[in-house]
């Protein structure tokens, strides 16, 4: 138990230490948008961007610790410390207190597990309710009117945190009915869990009543399956060569099927199926595909499964030299991120704006930058009331026709626009005639 929990303590720091790095686009919009009020949190589904569950818990971290960018990330990081501690639980009934250890330290440093546990979003959350149904469904005292209630809550809060949620509830009950008695699990499991997908759902009844789901479905998305598995792998095998190393351990591990991870296997099996199919459906329904992000919930369980080449860590020797080597270079990759495109945009603009500027900036990065020059108390240089000289537009994702309707730019100065150099970035210069 010492082991884990230092651990763990070394992880927290590897985190703590980018905990304060530049906020992003759907952080600020969480923040400003939906955390200010509990029942805007949980109840104004009007974008996807709106993890409800996680959205109420920034309101209530930012009302007891104030708005800052620890409160607004800390449900995040809680999230993922729980989340590690339920797999070292889960990987220790499973294999040994050994896999189990190397099973956190895997999960802690892959990339994606390590942004989204900075990052104010709910995908961190939902990876935690879903090991937690995971345990439930397995190992948990399930024929009890208590288990009842936990099956009734996690459903329900799985739904509220991310709609996409039903393909790993769906798959984890449909798991369940494989090894349970089918009686006993449908009376206090399956039918708990319509119960809880009930509730969760009335919580989108907003866009469902005004029929926001087809908008989204265009909004947030990619256009076909192609598309959407370059994406997939770029995330979760090519953000690093940890990353590439832990696809290897996956398949060494699938390849090497043994007794210990049988359950898994038959749950990764069946959540591949029910995925494979959703997106075919959508496809040809909607024509876009969901985001991979949407599909989370699964790097604790590929994880999971990777303990199952257990033989490998027979000799407490190897495991502590496996374990110290993959925290000293998992936290040395960790903490050298390197800088985004706020970060590089900020010191563009102390390099070469002055206070008499209006700086203007297009999707996705007008959120962060008022946010970052409200921090740096430069909030004028984003004034459009003051006097100002030149408007310096920075485009992105927006076209600068876009740009000059959006913010309702004045005609004698778009027609005056020249490009310049500013660090990395082009923008349009745009000074009075």
């Amino acid at each position: 138990m010492a082991r884990i929990i230092l651990t763990l303590l070394i992880i927290a720091s590897f985190y703590i230490l980018r905990l304060d790095s530049v906020i992003t686009y759907d952080e600020v919009y969480t923040a400003y948008v939906y955390a200010t009020n509990p029942l805007v949190a949980l109840l104004q589904y009007t974008l996807p961007n709106n993890h409800q569950l996680h959205s109420f818990m920034v309101w209530l971290s930012t009302t007891l610790l104030g708005d800052s960018i620890i409160a607004i990330r800390l449900p995040a990081l809680f999230a993922s410390m729980l989340t590690l501690s339920m797999i070292y639980r889960l990987a220790k009934r499973l294999y040994s207190e050994n896999v189990a250890w190397l099973c956190v330290i895997l999960l802690a440093i892959h990339p994606l597990f390590f942004q989204y546990s900075l990052l104010s979003r709910g995908y961190i959350l939902s990876a935690l309710l879903f090991i937690i149904l995971i345990y439930h469904i397995k190992f948990g005292r399930l024929w009890t009117r208590s288990s009842t209630y936990v099956v009734i809550t996690l459903c329900c809060a799985l739904l509220i945190t991310l709609p996409t949620m039903i393909i790993a509830i769906f798959g984890c009950l449909l798991w369940g009915v494989t090894f349970h008695n089918f009686r006993l699990y449908r009376r206090f499991v399956l039918i708990p869990a319509i119960v809880g997908c009930i509730a969760g759902a009335m919580f989108y009844v907003q866009p469902l009543m005004t029929g926001a789901f087809s908008q989204f479905s265009a909004m947030f998305g990619y256009d076909s399956l192609s598309l959407f598995m370059t994406a997939f792998m770029s995330e979760y095998v090519g953000a690093s060569l940890i990353a590439m190393v832990m696809l290897v351990l996956l398949v060494i591990a699938i390849l090497n099927y043994r007794k210990q991870a049988k359950p898994l296997t038959h749950l990764a099996l069946i959540l591949l199926g029910i995925t494979i199919a959703v997106l075919i459906v959508q496809v040809t329904v909607t024509g876009t595909t969901i985001f991979p992000r949407n599909l989370f919930f699964i790097l604790p369980l590929f994880i999971l499964l990777i303990g199952n080449i257990s033989q490998l860590w027979s000799h407490k020797s190897l495991v502590y030299a496996v374990a110290i080597a993959l925290l000293i270079i998992g936290g040395f990759s960790l903490i050298s991120t390197e800088p985004s495109i706020t970060d590089n945009l900020i010191s563009a603009i102390e390099a070469n704006a002055e206070d008499s500027d209006y700086l203007v900036f297009g999707c996705c990065q007008d959120g962060p930058m008022r946010y970052e020059l409200e921090k740096r108390e430069s909030l004028h240089l984003i004034d459009p009331n003051k006097d100002y000289d030149r408007i310096v537009i920075f485009e992105f994702s927006t076209s600068f026709d876009e740009m000059i309707t959006r913010y309702n730019l004045p005609a004698n100065y778009v027609t005056a626009c020249i490009r310049e150099q500013w660090n990395n970035f082009t923008p349009y210069v745009c000074r009075l005639p």
